[in-house]
């Protein structure tokens, strides 16, 4: 099993910040169907439903890339985890949290949810 940092991770929304970003997370989830029925011995089965995914970013903010604020069209966002391992869709930007500490750097967090396919390269 290969293993990997996040050395080489990066983030891009289209129309929004891209720059400075030192982490981020992506959840991928399937909804699941109960179709137990008598016939089941007793056992719970289910079936895959529809898939969703969403995560958040964070970085540093800058003066020269605009926040981009929440609820406006999807934008394009494409997650490198390393090297040839790509994530893209377009998403939507739930939520933004600028935070300013005066013994450090500012910074930005954001939250997202994906609309339509989740491609992986």
């Amino acid at each position: 099993m290969a293993v990997y940092t996040g050395i080489s991770g990066s983030v891009a929304l289209a129309g929004g910040y891209n720059l400075h970003i030192k982490s981020f997370t992506l959840r991928i989830v399937s909804a699941e169907h109960d179709v137990t029925a008598f016939g089941s011995d007793g056992w719970k089965e289910w079936i895959a439903g529809l898939k969703e995914w969403s995560g958040s970013f964070e970085g540093w903010q800058d003066t020269v890339v605009a926040i981009q604020l929440p609820g406006q069209v999807a934008a394009a966002l494409t997650l490198t985890a390393y090297t040839g391992k790509t994530f893209s869709g377009n998403a939507f930007v739930q939520q933004v949290e600028p935070a300013v500490d005066v013994a450090g750097v500012g910074s930005v967090s954001f939250t997202f949810r994906g609309t339509g396919i989740l491609a992986i390269l």
